[in-house]
């Protein structure tokens, strides 16, 4: 009897701990959770960025080869970013905006 007991509570120490997760479990978790909402947030990012370059760009009727001479960015990064295939740095950002009459501005601002 006292086996079965012994089994019974093994078991039952076994479910508590699959029901609650570790600390470290509950870390990977929140650092999924937190990269999700990254990739959300770049996601949009780069659409919004996407349509000013390409609407800023066709309304100053500038061509892509037109402004990868103006700004020093080849012309085939300047249609993968405006085709969202790769998301620029802030350098070619940079010279971008400024050909287009703009300028990069980064803030930080509470949720």
């Amino acid at each position: 009897m006292q086996n079965h007991r012994l089994g019974v509570e093994e078991a039952e120490h076994n479910l508590s701990s699959q029901q609650q997760p570790t600390a470290a479990e509950r870390k990977s978790e929140a650092r999924l959770a937190l990269r999700g909402e990254i990739d959300e947030v770049t996601d949009e990012l780069d659409a919004e960025l996407m349509r000013f370059l390409i609407d800023t760009r066709r309304s100053m009727k500038i061509s892509q080869r037109e402004l990868s001479k103006m700004s020093g960015v080849n012309q085939s990064n300047l249609s993968k970013i405006e085709n969202g295939l790769i998301t620029p740095s802030l350098g070619t950002l940079q010279k971008v905006a400024a050909c287009l009459g703009h300028k990069v501005v980064i803030s930080f601002v509470p949720n």
